[in-house]
């Protein structure tokens, strides 16, 4: 046994095949030639259409052969057959599926700030079975489609579905050209003559030999639970009051506001510690203008237990006080001696400067803007961040 080209395997003298077209509307394999039906038929070869005669001995498998000094070219052969036999299988009535992964993506993918290559829901991937002659009602041979001659085309007389190419190789796969088109192509190799008989007993399914190029990716609306979990800051009107939600989604954190929001900031969970994220959203307000002043932001306010074991937290203006000051949330915004603990809020835009970040927030004109901070995965996390401005909203929907 000889080896060509690493792809075929020839005998000695001979090649076996599998098939022959004895005049009848399907090809016959070769289990069904017995020594008692040998004599019924004419056999002749798919390509080249010379005469074929059936072997049935018992030193080698039984096959078709080559009259003696008669030959044709095997991968010829096999692109022949295979084509007769896809065609044949389309037209009996039974289905003709194929199994291949689909990728299912979130519609809001290329516009969404927390989009995670595997984040639950942004990307999902499943084997999947389809029927094709639910979508398409004729399998034509060598159809001329544009510029190109697919060996088997796919074809929706309804107008609905686009043509499917099957392409058919041993040695030579497809051109760049038909590659590179538009069409959707399934792409068969076929090695042996054992893959050539079994190429219909199945689905055509994707494998290392069978590709599937230029099928679309479906496209889906996020669920409630689709998505990475995100933390919202939002700041109100008048009051400059903050609060932070940790049961947001990605699917609705750029619909969905509070009436009287002015300023808000979504982060992922993932990203930064909730117990950081309410103060370094302070600290991305206060650069934007906005004049908070809450006790925790004092530098004269905190935890002095070490001093004052009975009254642990309070406001320490002079280091040679005998007691801490109380200070309420409308004390701290009138008072002289409040000062920004400007370390600490520095300290956190530093740490979490390289994170995914979306900010929304109302002008004075009532006119909203976004600003969207894309991660970058290396770099100085000083500097490895993207500021994207996205254009002024004039108009938004309000909850």
């Amino acid at each position: 046994m000889v080896t060509i080209d690493g792809i075929h395997e020839y005998f000695e003298g001979d090649v076996q095949y599998p098939f022959a077209d004895v005049g009848a509307a399907e090809l016959l394999h070769i289990s069904d030639v017995t020594k008692e039906n040998r004599l019924k038929y004419a056999y002749t070869c798919p390509y080249c259409k010379k005469g074929l005669r059936p072997r049935l001995g018992s030193k080698i498998a039984h096959c078709f052969a080559h009259k003696p000094g008669e030959s044709c070219e095997l991968d010829r052969y096999i692109h022949s057959t295979a084509e007769r036999l896809l065609k044949e299988k389309w037209e009996r009535d039974e289905p003709f599926e194929i199994t291949m992964t689909v990728r299912t993506e979130c519609e809001n993918l290329k516009d969404c700030v927390f989009f995670l290559e595997n984040g639950k829901g942004c990307i999902t991937e499943e084997v999947r079975t389809f029927d094709l002659k639910e979508q398409f009602t004729q399998c034509i041979v060598e159809k001329k489609v544009g510029v190109f001659i697919p060996d088997l085309c796919l074809v929706d007389d309804t107008g609905n579905h686009e043509p499917i190419f099957i392409e058919i190789w041993s040695k030579h796969k497809n051109s760049d050209k038909k590659n590179n088109s538009e069409y959707r192509i399934i792409e068969i190799r076929l090695k042996t003559m054992k893959e050539l008989e079994e190429l219909t007993k199945h689905p055509i399914t994707e494998s290392k030999y069978v590709t599937f190029s230029h099928f679309k990716t479906l496209k889906k609306k996020p669920s409630k639970d689709d998505g990475p979990e995100l933390m919202r800051y939002t700041l109100f009107a008048s009051t400059l009051k903050s609060h932070v939600d940790t049961t947001m989604r990605c699917w609705n954190y750029r619909n969905s506001h509070y009436p009287k929001s002015i300023f808000e900031v979504v982060c992922s969970k993932d990203d930064i510690p909730q117990n950081s994220f309410h103060n370094y959203c302070n600290a991305i307000a206060i650069d934007k203008g906005y004049n908070i002043r809450i006790s925790a932001l004092c530098q004269y306010f905190g935890d002095y237990s070490y001093l004052y074991p009975d009254h642990s937290r309070g406001c320490l203006r002079e280091l040679n006080m005998r007691r801490l000051i109380t200070c309420s949330p409308e004390d701290v915004v009138t008072c002289q001696y409040f000062q920004l603990k400007e370390t600490i809020l520095s300290g956190l835009k530093r740490q979490y400067s390289n994170i995914n970040r979306y900010i929304w927030y109302k002008r004075e004109d009532d006119s909203v803007h976004e600003e969207c901070q894309k991660r970058k995965d290396s770099g100085n996390s000083s500097e490895a961040y993207l500021e994207i401005r996205l254009d002024d909203i004039a108009s938004y929907d309000w909850i």
